[in-house]
């Protein structure tokens, strides 16, 4: 192989018409052009990538709005039920009152009146703190009888 003096002119030699351009501008003229597809791919590539992310970021806010509401739901079920329960216990410690009143001598009161859930707390603590003593006093008896 000879080195050819002039590059761009070697298609001349061999009976092929001579491009305007050299073959060195031309080959970069190919690789600039692969280059920037390869650019315009990337850049369609992210574009895509983003809007999904942006879409999909949009479904999970809205799928986390939708259990929030749920669960608010729930909740506010819960603090029904709780609320219901706390007035059923409330009566009950009116009754147990009534009971014991009546089972001490005292007269019942003639209108039971509702209990404040600090006194239905206080109602009940008292009622278990009074079955502890009963449990406890037969112990006692049997102990002092050894």
């Amino acid at each position: 192989m000879t080195a050819d003096p002039d590059r761009g002119t070697s298609l001349e030699r061999r009976g092929e018409a001579s491009p305007a351009v050299p073959i060195p501008d031309r080959a970069g003229s190919i690789v600039s052009e692969f280059v920037s597809s390869i650019m315009q791919e990337a850049q369609a590539q992210g574009s895509e990538t983003v809007e999904a992310a942006e879409q999909q970021a949009a479904e999970q806010r809205r799928a986390a709005e939708e259990a929030v509401v749920a669960l608010r739901g729930h909740v506010e079920g819960l603090a029904r039920e709780l609320s219901m329960l706390l007035e059923t216990l409330q009566r009950e410690a009116s009754v147990l009152e009534a009971d014991a009143r009546l089972a001490a001598g005292e007269a019942a009161p003639a209108e039971l009146q509702p209990l404040s859930e600090e006194d239905a707390l206080a109602a009940v603590k008292e009622g278990l703190d009074r079955s502890e003593e009963r449990q406890e006093e037969p112990e006692v008896a049997v102990a002092e009888s050894e």
